[in-house]
């Protein structure tokens, strides 16, 4: 259930309210009023008041003053209705400013006072305020529900899901009790409204199970960033790239490219970005092109095809630098409350071998020549992935990262191919935090395990009772057996 769905159904239940109230006054203006009537004139007379025939009820004779009595009860009820309604109405604001708590606490409290104008210790209310009130729980109930289910769906975190595991059953035990009241001769009743319960806890339990304990992989990336440079295979050329955003859970993550030209002569380069290393928005140093291919095929280590890449070139004078930066088209991380997985596209020195045969033609068009290769001692890839919090730790890494002591939580790594490099990281704090959702969730899941047990117990107990009963009514069955 969206947030606009609540607030169209609590718009509704305020409605409702005002439409009942509107009524109600109407009600009050054309109620004739209760005048105490004198006593018979049987009793002025000091005659006896006939008996009772048996046509009449009993229920009937009423001392005086109960329609006055009556009267207030139903007037201080319509404001039990009220504060009901106004509490259902409080809920959505709550969930606007933040407060889900806030929320829950005020449509249970509604539902509550609900329920006591259906079934309350005095019931000798209006028609028109048990049939408003009836509606009213009603409404109430199925947001409940519809709001509990929304958050399981949503794949929430932990927090959320405790929270509305604990009120969902709430909800559904104030709906239980309100339906039991109505089989109070029922020897079954109070078994079914404990397995009930029970059943529901135990449901509303395992979602936030499956999520504290689920595994997540790093995502498949095909995506590649390949430099390409001609001249001389001895020049000295650096690429150094830095992926932001990692560790956020917008899945919006960052590139930066640095190409750098450590050679004493003039050097010309292009970088070919592939897949999800395209950028979807991008700014670029002065002096460098950029070309847009569409409908091109590279292959790293497989024979996938990519629909589009994007070709950057330029020139380079002796110590000079070009910068790439913007945001990358694919998601290189999945994260959970307490974990993270990382796979990073290709980045390195490219080999036309493995680009199809257009995009062969236009890096060499952009290079005026075609690219050399240059040996691992003059050409080094620089990877930057951010650093770890002091609680957080690499779990596995298809690369280990590079063991800098002056900087030792950074998350870098030197090469000189082109290789896809992923890793996952875990958060110790955090893990903590599910360690203890985890055991309220298994007391949660206790407490229904007691509240079933105590429902075959009760089960059992009104069968052999049931059963005891019968014998005494028949005696003679049971002395023949």
């Amino acid at each position: 259930m969206s947030m606009r769905f609540t607030s169209k159904a609590v718009g509704a239940l305020g409605a409702t309210a005002v439409g009942m109230a509107v009524l109600y006054a109407w009600r009050r203006k054309t109620e004739d009023p209760v005048i105490d009537q004198p006593p018979p004139m049987e009793e002025r007379e000091g005659r006896a008041a006939p008996a009772i025939t048996r046509q009449e009820s009993r229920a009937d004779v009423r001392p005086r003053g109960t329609e006055h009595r009556d009267i207030r009860r139903a007037r201080y009820m319509w404001l039990v209705f009220a504060a009901s309604s106004t509490l259902t109405v409080v809920a959505p604001l709550a969930i606007h400013y933040g407060d889900s708590v806030a929320a829950a606490i005020c449509l249970l409290g509604g539902m509550v006072l609900s329920a006591v104008i259906l079934r309350g210790p005095e019931r000798r209310y209006s028609r028109v305020l048990t049939g408003v009130s009836a509606v009213l729980f009603a409404l109430q109930f199925v947001v409940a529900a519809l709001s509990t289910v929304w958050v399981i769906l949503s794949l929430a975190g932990a927090p959320a899901l405790l929270e509305v595991s604990i009120f969902g059953v709430s909800a559904f035990g104030i709906m239980v009790c309100l339906a039991v009241t109505w089989l109070p001769e029922w020897r079954y009743a109070e078994p079914l409204a404990l397995g009930l319960i029970a059943v529901i806890l135990g449901a509303l339990c395992f979602p936030g199970l499956s999520i504290i304990n689920q595994q997540i992989a790093p995502p498949f990336s095909t995506g590649a960033a390949l430099l390409f440079a001609a001249g001389k295979p001895d020049q000295q050329v650096k690429l150094y790239v830095s992926v932001a955003g990692l560790d956020s859970f917008s899945g919006q993550q960052s590139e930066l490219f640095q190409v750098s030209n450590l050679s004493a002569h003039p050097v010309r380069w292009a970088l070919l970005a592939a897949g999800g290393a395209c950028l979807s928005t991008y700014s670029v140093s002065r002096g460098v092109r950029i070309r847009h291919i569409t409908g091109s095929g590279i292959g790293l280590n497989t024979s996938q095809d990519v629909a589009a890449s994007q070709l950057f070139s330029g020139d380079l004078s002796a110590g000079s630098t070009a910068v790439i930066s913007g945001t990358a088209e694919e998601n290189f991380a999945d994260s959970t409350s307490d974990q993270t997985a990382v796979s990073l596209p290709s980045y390195g020195q490219g080999v036309l071998s493995v680009l199809s045969a257009a995009t062969q033609k236009y890096v060499t068009r952009a290079l005026d020549a075609p690219p050399v290769f240059m040996s691992p001692d003059d050409f080094t890839t620089q990877i930057d992935a951010g650093s770890v919090f002091p609680l957080q730790s690499v779990t596995s890494a298809s690369l280990a990262p590079v063991d800098d002591p002056s900087v030792p939580d950074t998350l870098e790594w030197t090469i000189h191919n082109a290789v896809p490099i992923s890793y996952a990281i875990t958060d110790q704090e955090a893990q903590d935090g599910i360690n203890n959702f985890l055991f309220a969730f298994a007391v949660l899941l206790g407490v229904a395990g007691a509240a079933m047990m105590a429902s075959l117990q009760g089960a059992i107990h009104a069968s052999l009772s049931r059963s005891k009963s019968k014998r005494r009514q028949h005696p003679e069955n049971s002395s023949s057996r």
